[in-house]
């Protein structure tokens, strides 16, 4: 049971080594890992691990390696991904027909199945790690944490990676201290308003009540759109320490997430992190020994478009109609069961950690002037590196378009993006040029040619 901050730190420092270990290989162990998002899983990810686990044991070689699943690569085109540290050789399109020659060769001989790595598109070489590739180069991951990297079922991998260190550090300063820093990282909205979180999160400390909520929305409902999915996937107990940090900022003892059934595998897994987090101490009362009290509840929504909506949405967690309420009042002010209530979706809360444990000047450090930090993007359609990818705002269409998406298939002219789901609109190769930008004033104030705060997804 973790109930100090002393006991935290120590926890902490034994996963720290355990992974630090694993990824650098001073364990004398191979380590196998294998996507687990959706993309790979439905092309069998979950029994070419399961035939790795087999072939480990018939070849005897079960004590040279072990095997894991983490979350979404990002690359999903390039899918199912298979990872094997310390050597970080990174192979993809990998079949269950695969494993035999990847273990005989790589595990057991020490040499790599060329055949298997990504081939770069420009030059024909052979490329046989993650960060040589263009598809992440220019990438940056702060919502994406850990995504790839740990085991999103497993707490102490993520504490091994740096979970709870922001709550840890949001304890230690009064809540209106915890809000300014989410002021002074400039953090926006990432559903697609762009509101600026920490205006919500005033908002709602002002409010005087004895209950107050924090709601995640996860309704993720545009065609297309995969980024809070993933996220939930590859690291769930981001966005609830986000949600927590959240919690305490405004004075609030439990949190909602809401999130689409359509989401099997996402659900699974926030709920096991919703477990194993209560099973150390860390949910539930006192946290790490200070007056703190809080505790997540999760809520399925039956697809309905318009619980995305964010009163429709606390609609729907308290068993009525989803239908968006008027405003004002608004939900700071007057939201779950009339009580004071932030809501934010998936991937802002999953940037709050991150802020409170780096701190927000470096947060900020990064984006455009009025549009702080990262975003994460759904590319899809006719675009040759189809995937997830986060890059820090400001990047242009045209970059996210060629250099990370690879361009457009059969090397055809680019006619037009669509953005944003329904509620998005067509952009033309005269946007291309434009840097993504997270507000509609930012947009507006550009002369001709401006990218709407709509284009979340692409």
């Amino acid at each position: 049971m973790i109930n100090s901050v002393e006991k935290l730190n120590e926890r902490i420092a034994t996963c720290t080594a355990c992974l630090q270990d694993k990824l650098a290989g001073t364990d004398d162990k191979r380590h196998i890992v294998l996507c687990g998002g959706t993309g790979c899983l439905s092309n069998n990810s979950a029994e070419i691990r399961q035939r790795f686990i087999e072939v480990l044991k018939e070849k005897g070689v079960s004590d040279r390696a072990t095997v894991n699943q983490v979350g979404c690569f990002g690359f999903c085109s390039q899918g199912p991904f298979v990872k094997i540290y310390p050597e970080d050789t990174l192979y993809r399109l990998v079949q269950i027909e695969d494993v035999e020659e990847i273990v005989e060769s790589d595990i057991i001989n020490n040499t790599v199945v060329e055949r298997l790595l990504y081939e770069d598109p420009a030059t024909g070489e052979k490329v046989s790690k993650q960060d040589d590739i263009n598809f992440y180069k220019k990438q940056r991951r702060v919502a994406l944490h850990g995504c790839g990297v740990i085991n999103p079922e497993n707490i102490d991998e993520a504490l091994g990676y740096g979970a709870f260190q922001g709550l840890k550090r949001a304890l230690s300063m009064s809540r209106q201290e915890v809000i300014d820093e989410v002021l002074a990282s400039g953090l926006r909205g990432r559903g697609g308003a762009g509101f600026p979180s920490g205006r919500k999160w005033q908002f709602a400390y002002n409010s005087q009540s004895d209950e107050k909520y924090v709601v995640c929305n996860g309704d993720e409902g545009d065609p297309g759109a995969f980024m809070d999915r993933s996220i939930l996937e590859g690291n769930p107990l981001a966005v609830i320490e986000g949600m927590m940090i959240a919690g305490y900022a405004i004075g609030a003892q439990n949190g909602y997430f809401y999130v689409r059934a359509e989401y099997p595998i996402a659900v699974n897994r926030l709920r096991i992190a919703i477990r194993q987090a209560k099973e150390l101490g860390l949910l539930g009362k006192n946290i790490l020994g200070t007056d703190f009290s809080f505790d997540c509840h999760l809520r399925l929504g039956a697809g309905a478009f318009v619980c995305g909506e964010e009163t429709a949405l606390l609609n729907s967690i308290e068993g009525k109609r989803g239908m968006p309420r008027p405003r004002p009042p608004f939900p700071a002010v007057k939201g779950l069961w009339g009580q004071p209530t932030i809501i934010n979706n998936v991937e802002t809360l999953a940037c709050v950690p991150y802020i409170l444990r780096e701190g927000a000047q470096n947060f900020a450090s990064v984006g455009t002037e009025r549009s702080k930090g990262t975003k994460v993007f759904a590319l899809g359609g006719k675009v040759n590196n189809v995937g997830l990818v986060e890059v820090p705002m400001g990047t242009t269409l045209r970059e996210l378009i060629y250099d990370i998406g690879g361009g457009i298939p059969n090397g055809k002219k680019f006619k037009a993006i669509q953005t944003g789901g329904p509620s998005g609109g067509c952009l033309t190769e005269d946007f291309l040029d434009e840097p993504i930008s997270a507000t509609r004033a930012a947009a507006s104030a550009r002369p001709a040619g401006s990218v709407p705060s709509a284009c979340w997804r692409f």
